[in-house]
């Protein structure tokens, strides 16, 4: 009996010490899980997303030396000369009327190679706003820019398939030699150089290029708000298609694919409609590219990321400008708040908190 007695406070000792272990343990841990939530939420603040609705000081700076100089001057966006044939790429930026920070962070960053290479044409595409002071604000940028082409779409979801429409038009009528036309939205982040570089190894034709999606039923709960009706859509699954963030079309079917949209039903869905429907009409490929984005964020904000990736979805301008330097700085290193899952779980409490 003593001896069994003994045995049980031997292991009740045992199990003392264990949790005495253990709580130590937990209260480290717990100590590091508090410090890195006030660590990322100190540093989340910087960059956060613009709210909607905000007309910012975007470019005064840019405005203010056009009409010192007599540079402003109202014109449409210009035609491609000889309708394109020394263009290689075409980026046309689907952007909102009001992100103005957007297209400033993109003519900063990705976007001034084609102030550099004639051979790359940037054109950001805008709709209509209902606000006169966002529409003045918009003629200033494109006098000192011009490169918005504006469109008579009102701004909605349900209305960028004919923001794509008119992208097709645009190139259609105005460049339409161009070799690869590539349309983007206003936040993403993309390695221009490496795209380029790899097209004129694979010199593609026939093809709408980008993140595949394939076995994609049309979701029909009327709660949902963008179902599908069957008068909408009536099959049960939709053709494979290029998503819309970022989808490449080579040169030589953009004015057939621009016909096509005239002869497919009309669909709200613009990536379905354009790269699935339209492209099964004139026949063409769907290329699927493993260094497109198929989700938001899917590498961290950080430009060494993209030494080996085409284009990434869901960037803040505050970050494009820093990582497309880190991108060309070959001294750069990635920040620790930058690293995948570091940004991953700072971005979802970011989304969780108020400020």
């Amino acid at each position: 009996m003593i001896s069994s007695m003994f045995s049980y406070l031997t292991r009740l000792k045992t199990r003392v010490r264990f949790l005495q272990k253990r709580q130590v343990s937990v209260a480290a841990l717990l100590k590091v899980v508090v410090i890195f939530l006030v660590l990322t939420l100190f540093m989340q603040k910087s960059i956060k997303p613009q709210p909607k609705g905000v007309t910012s000081s975007w470019s005064n700076n840019a405005i203010k030396k056009a009409l010192y100089q007599g540079e402003v001057t109202e014109a449409p966006v210009r035609p491609c000369e000889d309708e394109g044939r020394n263009v290689v790429l075409l980026v046309m930026v689907n952007s909102e009327c009001t992100n103005f920070r957007h297209r400033a962070a993109i003519r900063e960053s990705w976007g001034s190679v084609s102030s550099k290479d004639k051979s790359v044409r940037l054109i950001f595409v805008l709709g209509q706003s209902q606000d006169l002071n966002v529409m003045e604000s918009i003629k200033l940028e494109n006098a000192v820019y011009n490169d918005v082409l504006l469109t008579n779409v009102t701004e909605a979801y349900d209305k960028l398939t004919y923001k794509s429409i008119a992208i097709l038009e645009w190139a259609h009528k105005h460049c339409s030699k161009v070799k690869y036309l590539i349309k983007v939205d206003d936040d993403i982040f993309f390695n221009i150089p490496r795209l380029v570089s790899e097209l004129e190894k694979s010199n593609p034709k026939n093809s709408i290029i980008g993140c595949e999606e394939s076995k994609n039923a049309p979701v029909r709960f009327f709660l949902f708000k963008w179902h599908v009706t069957r008068e909408q859509y009536a099959a049960d699954t939709y053709p494979v298609y290029i998503t819309g963030p970022a989808y490449l079309i080579t040169g030589d079917i953009i004015s057939k694919l621009y016909k096509a949209t005239f002869d497919v039903p009309y669909f709200f869905v613009e990536d379905i409609f354009i790269t699935g429907l339209s492209r099964e009409k004139i026949g063409a490929r769907e290329v699927a590219h493993k260094e497109f984005s198929c989700s938001k964020r899917d590498r961290g904000p950080c430009g060494l990321n993209f030494h080996d990736f085409i284009v990434g979805h869901h960037y803040y301008p505050e970050e494009m400008v820093r990582m497309w330097s880190e991108l060309n700085d070959p001294d750069s290193q990635c920040r620790f708040v930058d690293y995948y899952w570091i940004a991953t779980i700072s971005d979802f409490l970011q989304g969780l908190l108020p400020f």
